[in-house]
């Protein structure tokens, strides 16, 4: 028997969980979706970050505005690119 969706964990939770917790079946789009609109650090394979608000994701490209410490710019980084990436998931106390 398979679980209806609705009595699952929205990916958002998924994502507030220790990493160990988060189904590999997950794409980095998909992870990349669940962080629209939070801050996040995103490092490209050349060794570059970039650390901004992720604004939106396409199957090609991410978004990132605001960057850090340049406020005036926005930067377009392409999927294929990306290594790793990094996000707040819960708030310390």
């Amino acid at each position: 028997m398979s679980k209806k969706r609705d009595s699952q964990k929205s990916d958002e939770q998924l994502l507030a969980e220790p990493l160990r917790d988060v189904p590999t079946r997950y794409t980095l789009l998909e992870l990349l979706q669940c962080c629209v609109g939070k801050r996040v650090t995103v490092a490209l394979a050349s060794g570059q970050q970039f650390d901004g608000e992720l604004s939106k994701t396409t199957s090609q490209v991410a978004h990132l505005s605001k960057l850090a410490g340049r406020p005036f710019y926005d930067a377009i980084v392409r999927l294929d690119q990306v290594s790793a990436f990094a996000f707040e998931a819960r708030r310390g106390l």
